[in-house]
């Protein structure tokens, strides 16, 4: 399972049902409507996992007035009834699939799509994907196995240099602003 989505009854390992995946949809809704996960740690690592994995189990999530004060009070009523701890207590599909604010009857709801192109995390990311790559390649050049294919760094940075290089000239080309730079020193930037 993907925690960002992850019912409490299935975290506290309690027997679970169709309401599961009305919580996930609950999620999904919240992050379409705002552009950003109802739950999560601002901890990386074990634990940012266990401080989001304890919001998740007690319901405890907020709608923060920069992003919900444009959204209708239906909308925010629908994802809250979705997001009940208690599955029991959840609305069913069906209570969804004849709501008012699905079937179009309230006014439309604005929706604000900025948050989604937020990227001032972007470069702890790419560290971290950087990161995740050097452990994997480091798991391949410990395995024994002949049949696995080890790319040394320098063979990786060529072809990484290349593809940049590619990106750059596709965009000037285009028009458009270049996803990546290489300096003088031939160390390649993402943006």
């Amino acid at each position: 399972y993907s925690l960002y989505y992850a019912p409490p009854e299935i975290l506290s390992h309690n027997k679970y049902n169709k309401a599961c995946d009305i919580w996930s949809m609950g999620v999904i809704t919240y992050i379409l409507l705002c552009g950003y996960p109802p739950f999560y740690a601002a901890h990386r690592g074990m634990i940012g996992t266990h401080n989001m994995k304890s919001k998740i189990k007690a319901g405890k999530y907020e709608f923060p007035k920069a992003e919900w004060n444009k959204i209708s009070s239906e909308a925010k009523s629908v994802v809250q009834k979705m997001l009940i701890v208690d599955p029991s207590a959840r609305v069913t599909i069906d209570w969804i699939l004849q709501c008012p604010w699905l079937v179009g009857t309230v006014p439309e709801t604005s929706i604000d799509i900025s948050p989604m192109f937020d990227f001032e995390n972007y470069e702890q990311t790419r560290i971290e994907i950087v990161a995740a790559n050097d452990a994997q390649r480091r798991l391949v050049d410990d395995d024994d196995d002949d049949s696995n294919i080890n790319i040394s760094t320098y063979e990786s940075s060529r072809v990484l240099k290349r593809a940049a290089k590619r990106e750059q000239k596709r965009a000037t080309e285009n028009g458009d602003p270049p996803l990546s730079q290489i300096d003088e020193r031939e160390t390649i930037a993402f943006f």
